[in-house]
C-alpha cells in the first residue's frame, strides 16, 4: 500500500489495550447488543454509494471489529448487526496516539469518505474524532470463498471461512487460500506452508495490490492449524523445466558446482550426476547474510525453499533461482564433470546454471568492460568468480557456470577453468 505522511505509531502499551476482548459472536447477522445505529449515515450507506469521495460524515453506534494494524494506521469498524456492506476501514491520519480502543466498542467517529487505490476508508483527522459510547456485539458472518460472486460487498466486513487450505507460496507475509483470497500480515504475524489448513480463518476483508486479503487479529482466528507438507522433494531439473514458480520444496542430496559468486550472496548447485546435463543446474541466492562457510565445491546440500523466476536485467529473458529457507550439508558428493560443447547452442536457456566446456572459442575483444571478454560464440567469458586475463585473437577452451545478466555469459570458477590452445 502506499505509504501516507503524517503517520505516528501506537505505543506499546496502546497496542496491549487494542489487542484485549477479541472474542466475536459466532453468530450471522445478530443485532448488536446495547449499540443502535442512529437514523444518521450508516457504513452500508457508504458501500452502497449513498455517500462518496470526499463527503465529510459522522457514524453514531458502529462497532469497532479490529485492533489498530500493526503499521499503527488504522482500524475497522461495522454496522450493528454486520452482513454485506457493513464493515469499513477507519484511515487515521492524523495518527493513533492516545487512542485506545478494544474490539466491541460502541464508537462514534467522524471523518471523510476516501477512496484509497479502489479501497473505501474513513479518514480520520485525529483520536479526538473518535468517542467510545458504550459496547456491542462484534459480528462474524461465514463465507466460502469459491461462492462469493461479489467481493466489495465484504470489503472491510469481518468474516468466517471453515476449512481452509494454503494453496500456494507465502510470499509478502500473504498466504493464498482460495484463487481470491490471501490470509495476510497487516494485524498479526503467523507462519504458514503450503498445504497448511486451518478448522476456520476470520478476520477482515480488505483490498490491496490490486487483491483481496483476509486479515486476522489475533492467533486465536487461525483455529485448528494443521502443518502442511509443503511442495514435495524435487530435483533440479524439475525446477528448470517446470512452468510454475514451486515453494516449500526440497532439494534433496544435490551437489555444489562453484564457490560462492564475487558479492558472496549465491552460488550454483547440480543434480548429483556423473556429467552435467541441460537443465541440471541452478543458482542458489542466499542474499546479504552471505554463503554458509561449510558451503564449498563438493559438498552435498538439502535445502527447502522457493523457486522463482528472476529477470534482472528486466530483457524478458527470466532464469530461475532458488531461494532457500535452510541450508543443510550432508555430505561431500562428486561435482559432475562439465558437459562439453563443441559448438555454440541455437539457445543458451537450457545450459542456465550448469557446469560446460566450450571448446575452442576465440576472443574477439579481450575488454569490452566490465570484466568480460567477448567470444565468436556469442557468449561472453565473465569474472563472476574470479578475476581472468585473455588475449584478443586467441583460442580457448573455457570451463565454467552458463549465467545471464545482460546477455548469456559463462564463468570461470578458477584460472585452471581457462586453457589457452
Amino acid at each position: 500500500m502506499t505509504t501516507r505522511p503524517g503517520m505516528s505509531f501506537l505505543s506499546a502499551s496502546a497496542l496491549a489495550l487494542v489487542a484485549c476482548n477479541l472474542t466475536p459472536s459466532t453468530g450471522s447477522g445478530d443485532t448488536g447488543g446495547s449499540a443502535t445505529l442512529g437514523d444518521g449515515p450508516s457504513i452500508a450507506a457508504i458501500q452502497g454509494g449513498v455517500y462518496v469521495d470526499g463527503d465529510d460524515i459522522r457514524l453514531d453506534g458502529v462497532i469497532v471489529t479490529s485492533p489498530i494494524t500493526l503499521d499503527g494506521e488504522g482500524f475497522f469498524i461495522q454496522d450493528p448487526g454486520g452482513g454485506e456492506w457493513s464493515g469499513l476501514y477507519v484511515y487515521l491520519a492524523g495518527g493513533a496516539e492516545g487512542l485506545y480502543l478494544a474490539v466491541g466498542d460502541a464508537i462514534t467517529i467522524t471523518g471523510v469518505v476516501t477512496e484509497f487505490y479502489d479501497l473505501t476508508e474513513l479518514s480520520v483527522a485525529s483520536p479526538a474524532s473518535i468517542e467510545v459510547t458504550g459496547q456491542g456485539d462484534v459480528t462474524t458472518d461465514l463465507i466460502d470463498p469459491a461462492t462469493v460472486t461479489d467481493w466489495e460487498a465484504l470489503e472491510g466486513g469481518l468474516v468466517r471461512v471453515d476449512g481452509a487450505t494454503v494453496t500456494g507460496c507465502i510470499e509478502y507475509g500473504e498466504a493464498p487460500i482460495s484463487d481470491e483470497l490471501s490470509i495476510d500480515d497487516r494485524i498479526v504475524t503467523f507462519e504458514s506452508e503450503p498445504g497448511a489448513t486451518y478448522e476456520s480463518v476470520t478476520g477482515l476483508i480488505s483490498y490491496a495490490y490490486g487483491a483481496w486479503k483476509i486479515y486476522p487479529r489475533t492467533s486465536d482466528d487461525l483455529a485448528g492449524y494443521v502443518a502442511g507438507a509443503g511442495g514435495g522433494v524435487v530435483t533440479v531439473e524439475d525446477l528448470q523445466t517446470g512452468s510454475d514458480e514451486l515453494c516449500g520444496v526440497t532439494l534433496q542430496d544435490v551437489v555444489v558446482t562453484s564457490p560462492p559468486n564475487s558479492n558472496g550472496t549465491g552460488f550454483y548447485v547440480s543434480d548429483a550426476l556423473a556429467t552435467a546435463a541441460a537443465n541440471t543446474g541452478v543458482y542458489v541466492y542466499v542474499g546479504s547474510g552471505g554463503v554458509p562457510g561449510d558451503v564449498v565445491q563438493g559438498a552435498s546440500l538439502t535445502m527447502v525453499g522457493t523457486a522463482i523466476e528472476y529477470d534482472g536485467d528486466e530483457d524478458g529473458t527470466p532464469i530461475t533461482e532458488f531461494i532457500p529457507d535452510t541450508v543443510t550439508v550432508t555430505g561431500t558428493g562428486t561435482v559432475p564433470a562439465p558437459l562439453s560443447l563443441s559448438e555454440s547452442p541455437a539457445d543458451w536457456a537450457p545450459y542456465d546454471g550448469v557446469l560446460v566446456t566450450l571448446a575452442g572459442v576465440e576472443i574477439t575483444d579481450d575488454d569490452p568492460g566490465y570484466g568480460e571478454a567477448e567470444t565468436d560464440w556469442g557468449v561472453n567469458i565473465d569474472d563472476y568468480f574470479i578475476d581472468f586475463s585473455t588475449t584478443t585473437g586467441e583460442r580457448y577452451d573455457v570451463t565454467g557456470i552458463v549465467n545471464q545478466y545482460y546477455g548469456w555469459k559463462v564463468a570461470p570458477r578458477t584460472t585452471a577453468d581457462l586453457v589457452a590452445l
